[in-house]
């Protein structure tokens, strides 16, 4: 009965503002292969002209996902989001999470989400590339940063085991499954941050609680399953398939190695026209782009977090209507939060 009341409260609230239309031209970015892309800086939006496109990500949602909370409320703790778009409908869409701690820079994403009826084709790939070369012309890192932490966190083994196989990352790069120190000791503070809570402390990747009950999966097949090497750097209590256990799956490149290996990964999938785009070209330079204020730091020393406020604007920018943050706006997600990749990744 609630959520029926919200949802016609929700409806007279769009009748009775102007929506943003899905199809919106400001926040075009590109059309690829038959799909149109669209960005929307959350950050600083008006969720209450948003109705229209959010109810649309909520139904792609729901036709992958056995959701936990109300995609409504949970879409305004992240900072962007990017949509496939065809015919008037939209068919995929990714949301991001931003965050710096020390010199780190938090990239996470929060949700990647496709119909059913569309995968197969790479757009949860052009979703998420898309978000990143959006974030690589937009968002400014000042020199203090100097590494990034690429951030996904999923319950699906095959999408887990699909990370551990890639063994350029894991093999060469500072990530989750070969972790370095610092990175375990960023990590905790990631997930003291967000109010995540661990399976064992001895193990520092493995997420209690995250996605109970979400995961609709056939647990007796082995496509399923986490592969051996997975399974080792996992407690025995570890418990995806109900309680909703999750693996936070990190990798840390430097700054500079990021920004080439976005560059790199756009124009792969994109082709040229990465080089030559009118917003957001890979040859133009960010000077001449339109400015966004500093992203709110988070500072850990000795074991406590001090937040840095850059820009005192930010303070009138940020998601008001969000209860669930703290005056920085950090203040994310509790326990059953949905961060990863669980739509055509896992295929």
């Amino acid at each position: 009965m609630k959520l029926a009341q919200e949802a016609i409260a929700r409806t007279v609230e769009r009748e009775e503002k102007i929506q943003v239309p899905i199809t919106c031209r400001d926040n075009f970015l590109f059309e690829h292969k038959g799909f149109n892309y669209y960005v929307i800086d959350l950050k600083h939006s008006d969720f209450s002209i948003l109705e229209e496109i959010t109810a649309a990500c909520e139904a792609v949602e729901s036709d992958t996902w056995k959701a936990q909370e109300d995609f409504f409320e949970y879409i305004r703790k992240s900072d962007i989001l990017v949509y496939a778009e065809r015919d008037g409908r939209i068919v995929g869409f990714n949301l991001v999470s931003l965050m710096l701690i020390n010199e780190y820079c938090f990239y996470t994403i929060d949700e990647a989400m496709v119909l059913r009826a569309f995968q197969g084709n790479n757009i949860a790939r052009n979703i998420v590339t898309a978000t990143l070369w959006w974030f690589l012309k937009i968002v400014n890192l000042d020199k203090a940063v100097k590494k990034c932490v690429l951030v996904s966190i999923s319950s699906n083994p095959k999408v887990v085991n699909m990370y551990f196989k890639n063994k350029y990352i894991t093999r060469t790069l500072d990530n989750s499954f070969y972790p370095s120190e610092n990175l375990i000791a960023v990590h905790r503070a990631y997930l003291a941050k967000n109010n995540f809570e661990l399976v064992n402390p001895e193990y520092p990747f493995c997420v209690k609680n995250l996605f109970p009950g979400s995961q609709q999966l056939d647990w007796s097949n082995k496509k399923n399953q986490f592969v051996d090497e997975v399974k080792k750097r996992m407690p025995k209590e570890f418990d995806h398939a109900r309680r909703g256990d999750a693996w936070a799956f990190m990798v840390v490149p430097s700054k500079r190695m990021s920004y080439f290996a976005i560059r790199a990964t756009v124009l792969a999938f994109f082709g040229t026209k990465a080089l030559f785009h009118k917003k957001i070209g890979l040859l133009r330079n960010k000077k001449n782009l339109e400015t966004r204020p500093d992203l709110t730091r988070i500072r850990l020393i000795d074991g406590k977090f001090f937040d840095v406020q850059p820009n005192e604007r930010r303070k009138g920018d940020r998601r008001l209507h969000d209860a669930g943050c703290d005056a920085s706006g950090i203040n994310r997600r509790v326990a059953d939060r949905r961060i990863g990749m669980q739509a055509e990744f896992a295929q």
